[in-house]
C-alpha cells in the first residue's frame, strides 16, 4: 500500500482513509468495486489532507439492546435469586452478577429513581424502603441477611445511579444547544422527558458547570484507569479460590 497512507479509522458507515498528498494510492479499486465519498462527488480535503470513504455494502451489524432482566421481574411470588455474600460482604458467583445487573436495571428507571434529584441524600426513607421491598421479592442473600448486606445493596444502587446520570450528561448536554433541543433529542425509552428537563436546566446552572470543571481537571490526572471489565475482585477471588479446591 502507498506510503502515504496516514490513518485508518472505523466510522458506523465505512472506513475513513486519511492521506498527506493530493494524489491517489493505488488501491486496486475497479470500475465494479461500489465506493463514493462523503461529500457528493468531489473529494473533501482539509488542507493537504485527502480523505475517501469506502462504504461496506453488507447488512447492517445487529445491535445488543439494553439490560432489562425481564425474567427476574417475571419471577413468581414465591421465587427468589439467593445471593451469597462473602466475609467481606460482597456479592460472588453468577448470583451475585444478576444481582447487581439487576440494580443497574432499576437505577434506570424513571418510575422508581427521579434523575432530576441532586443527591441520594435527598431521596425519601420511604422510596429507599421501597427499592429495598423490590430486592427483597427478588433475591435472598446468604448465608444471612445482616444490615451490612442491606447498606451494600443501597450503596451499590446509589453509585449505579449517579454513574446513569453521568452517562446522561456525557451523551447530551451540549452548552451551544438549548434546553429544548436537548431534550427533543432525547430518545431514550428509559428517560422521562420532564425528569430529563429538569437535570439538563441544573446542568446549565453555572455552580453545576464550574463543578464539573473541576472534576475535568481531576479526572485528566488519573492515570490508573479501570481496565478489568464488570467483574469485581470479590468474584474474582472467589472463582480463584473455587479453582485452587479442585486442583
Amino acid at each position: 500500500m502507498n506510503q502515504s497512507l496516514k490513518s485508518v479509522a472505523s466510522f458506523q458507515s465505512g472506513i475513513c482513509i486519511q492521506f498527506c498528498n493530493n494524489s491517489l494510492p493505488d488501491f486496486g479499486i475497479t470500475p465494479t468495486m461500489e465506493f463514493r465519498y462523503l461529500f457528493g462527488r468531489s473529494i473533501p480535503r482539509v488542507g493537504q489532507v485527502v480523505v475517501i470513504f469506502l462504504y461496506n455494502q453488507g447488512p447492517r451489524k445487529r445491535v445488543r439492546g439494553h439490560t432489562r432482566k425481564q425474567a427476574i421481574w417475571d419471577f413468581e411470588p414465591d421465587e427468589r435469586f439467593m445471593v451469597t455474600f462473602d466475609e467481606n460482604v460482597q456479592p460472588v458467583g453468577k448470583e451475585g452478577k444478576e444481582l447487581t445487573s439487576f440494580l443497574g436495571t432499576v437505577a434506570k428507571m424513571s418510575q422508581h429513581l427521579k434523575i432530576s434529584i441532586k443527591d441520594w441524600r435527598k431521596i425519601s426513607q420511604d422510596k429507599k424502603d421501597d427499592l429495598w421491598s423490590i430486592f427483597k421479592g427478588k433475591f435472598e442473600f446468604a448465608p444471612v441477611e445482616t444490615e451490612e448486606i442491606k447498606l451494600w445493596v443501597m450503596a451499590d444502587i446509589n453509585r449505579k445511579w449517579k454513574t446513569w446520570k453521568y452517562e446522561l450528561k456525557k451523551r447530551s448536554f451540549d452548552s451551544s444547544l438549548t434546553i429544548d433541543q436537548i431534550v427533543d433529542a432525547q430518545t431514550d425509552s428509559r428517560v422521562d422527558k420532564e425528569d430529563f428537563r429538569k437535570l439538563v436546566t441544573h446542568c446549565f446552572c453555572e455552580e453545576t458547570q464550574a463543578i464539573s470543571e473541576k472534576k475535568k481537571v481531576i479526572r485528566s490526572k488519573s492515570n490508573e484507569p479501570h481496565v478489568l471489565g464488570t467483574k469485581s475482585f470479590a468474584r474474582l477471588a472467589n472463582e480463584e479460590k473455587k479453582t485452587k479446591l479442585f486442583k
